[in-house]
C-alpha cells in the first residue's frame, strides 16, 4: 500500500443546483453556465449541481523540472517509456496533497420514478473525455448510455473529473490519481445522502459504480480501500497491463495550452493532449468498427489530461480483493493502452482469483471494440449487457 489516509473533510453543502426538465428531442437542451453537459437525458429531470469538496491525503509531488514546449515534453516521456528499469522515485516524492475544490455534476432522476430510481448509477469518465461520455449527443438511440440507463427506470450522478470540464483546476504537475480516489469516495457520500435529491427521490438504497478506463483505475483502487463503500461495480477498459509511461508515449501528447490556447488557456504545460484525429483513432478505435460522427465527436470536444495522471497510476493497487458486490469487467477486444492491443486472455488473468470476494464476477470481451467502448460502433450490445447484468444481479 502506497497511500495511508490522514484527513477526510466530508461536506454536503451545495453551492449551486439548477433545475433542468429534459425535452424528449435530442438537440433540445442546453447546459446551464456551471455544466458542461451538452444534452440531457430524455424522459429525466436533470440538476446540475457545484459540489464542494476537501481532504489531505498523502500523495505525490513532481520534482523533476517543469517543462516549458514540446521538445523537451516528448524527450521526457520517451525516456520514461524506455525499457531501462521505471524508477518513480526520479520524478515525484511523497507529499501531502489535497486542498479545497469544487466539482461539477449533473443529477438526473427518471420522469417516471419506479422502485430502480432508488438505485443510483454514479459514472466516472476516462482520461480523454469529460462527462459527456455517459451522455453522447449525438446519434443518441444508439450512443446514449444516460437515455438506457434512465429507460431502464434508474437515477444518474455524471461528473467532471478534478481538472476537467467545469470541475475546479489546478496544475498538471499536481492533480493526479489519488485526488479522484477522494473526489470520488466524497462524491459516493454525499449521494447516498441523498441530501441533494430528497424532494424527488425518497431515498437512495443503492449504489452502482460505473467506470471507463481512468475512471475504472480510480474506482479500482476506491473499491480496494474501501471495499464495502458501494453494491456494484462495473469496469470499463481495465487490465492490469496498463503502463502509464508507455501509455503515455503511446498517446503522442502535445502542451494542450500550446496547440489550442484558445480551448485550453487556462492549463499550464502539465496538461496535455493527442496531437490530431489519427492519433485519436489510433488510441480510442478499431478500424471498421466506428463511424466519422464519432471520431468527430471526440476531435472536436478534446479534453486535456495531466501527466501525473497516468504516471501515479503506477502506485495504486488496482485488486480489490475484498469488494464483495457484483462486479462487470468489459472490454474492447483490442485495446493498446491496457491490454497492450488484444484483451482476451489478459482481462480472465488480471480478475479471475485476484477479485476473488467478487459475486458474482462477470467478464466480457467485446469483439472489434477498441478503447472508447461507448463510440464503437457496437455499443449497443455493450449497453445490453451492462443492464442484463443489474437485472440478474437484482439491481
Amino acid at each position: 500500500m502506497f497511500v495511508t489516509e490522514l484527513i477526510l473533510l466530508f461536506s454536503s453543502i451545495l453551492l449551486c443546483t439548477t433545475a433542468r426538465p429534459t425535452s424528449p428531442s435530442p438537440r433540445a437542451s442546453t447546459v446551464a453556465s456551471n455544466s458542461t453537459l451538452l444534452r440531457n437525458p430524455r424522459d429525466a429531470t436533470c440538476y446540475d449541481v457545484i459540489l464542494p469538496i476537501s481532504f489531505e491525503v498523502n500523495g505525490y509531488e513532481w520534482i523533476r523540472p517543469r517543462w516549458t514546449n514540446d521538445y523537451e515534453m516528448i524527450d521526457y516521456i520517451g525516456v520514461e517509456a524506455s525499457r531501462r528499469p521505471y524508477n518513480k522515485s526520479q520524478i515525484v516524492q511523497s507529499s501531502t496533497i489535497g486542498g479545497n475544490y469544487s466539482i461539477s455534476g449533473t443529477f438526473c432522476i427518471p420522469n417516471k420514478v419506479g422502485s430502480k430510481a432508488s438505485t443510483v448509477i454514479l459514472a466516472t469518465h476516462g482520461l480523454w473525455y469529460d462527462r459527456n461520455y455517459w451522455s453522447l449527443p449525438f446519434e443518441t438511440e444508439t450512443y446514449n448510455f444516460a437515455d438506457r440507463a434512465i429507460a431502464q427506470g434508474y437515477s444518474l450522478f455524471l461528473y467532471d473529473r478534478l481538472g476537467v470540464g467545469g470541475s475546479s483546476k489546478l496544475s498538471g504537475f499536481e492533480a493526479q490519481a489519488l485526488h479522484h480516489v477522494q473526489v470520488l469516495r466524497q462524491l459516493i457520500g454525499i449521494v447516498q445522502s441523498n441530501t441533494h435529491t430528497s424532494a424527488y427521490l425518497p431515498s437512495v438504497n443503492k449504489t452502482v459504480l460505473i467506470g471507463h478506463a481512468y475512471g475504472s483505475i480510480i474506482m479500482a483502487q476506491l473499491l480496494q480501500f474501501y471495499p464495502n463503500i458501494a453494491d456494484v461495480a462495473i469496469l470499463e477498459t481495465l487490465a492490469e497491463a496498463f503502463n502509464g509511461a508507455v501509455s503515455l508515449e503511446t498517446f503522442a501528447p502535445r502542451i494542450a495550452a500550446v496547440l489550442n490556447s484558445t480551448r485550453f488557456g487556462y492549463a499550464d504545460p502539465g496538461y496535455l493532449t493527442w496531437p490530431d484525429k489519427v492519433a485519436a483513432v489510433n488510441n480510442n478505435f478499431k478500424l471498421g468498427y466506428y463511424t466519422d460522427q464519432a471520431v468527430d465527436y471526440l476531435e472536436s470536444h478534446r479534453t486535456a489530461y495531466s501527466v501525473m495522471e497516468p504516471l501515479t497510476q503506477g502506485f495504486l493497487n488496482l485488486n480489490a480483493t475484498q469488494f464483495p458486490g457484483p462486479t462487470l469487467v468489459l472490454n474492447g477486444e483490442f485495446t493498446s493502452t491496457v491490454c497492450q492491443g488484444y484483451c482476451p486472455g489478459v482481462t480472465q488473468a488480471d480478475f479471475i482469483g485476484v477479485w476473488r470476494a467478487a459475486t458474482p464476477l462477470d467478464i466480457s470481451i467485446v469483439p472489434g471494440c477498441a478503447h472508447s467502448l461507448h463510440l464503437c460502433s457496437k455499443v449497443s450490445s455493450i449497453y445490453d449487457q451492462i443492464f442484463a447484468f443489474l437485472q440478474k444481479v437484482g439491481y
